[in-house]
């Protein structure tokens, strides 16, 4: 990503967490794919990144509405990664709480 522009991706071609989150999803009956949202600029002379990644509704859990997570850091590559582990362990941690499994 390059520019002050945001750039949209599913990052279905990513190895790591965005894949184990998909997988996740798709047991919790969350068709959509998570939808990465980022932007690279710099601020006080250090480059940045935002990235916002949005989550769909379940059609098997309706306690489960769309939501999202917004971080920053310093590369779109390493913030991806983080912020799909940190929507996966949230999703684990429903889905134990559904299944009343851990």
């Amino acid at each position: 990503m390059e520019g002050e522009g945001w750039v949209t991706s599913h990052c279905l071609n990513k190895e790591g967490f965005p894949k184990l989150l998909y997988s996740t999803m798709a047991r919790l009956g969350i068709l959509d794919h998570p939808e990465y949202m980022g932007r690279e600029y710099e601020e006080y002379g250090t480059e940045r990144c935002e990235v916002t990644i949005y989550i769909g509704s379940s059609k098997d859990f309706p306690d489960i509405k769309p939501w999202y997570v917004t971080t920053t850091g310093f590369r779109f590559e390493d913030i991806y990664q983080a912020v799909a582990k940190y929507m996966r362990s949230q999703s684990v941690v429903h889905q134990c709480d559904s299944f009343r499994i851990c």
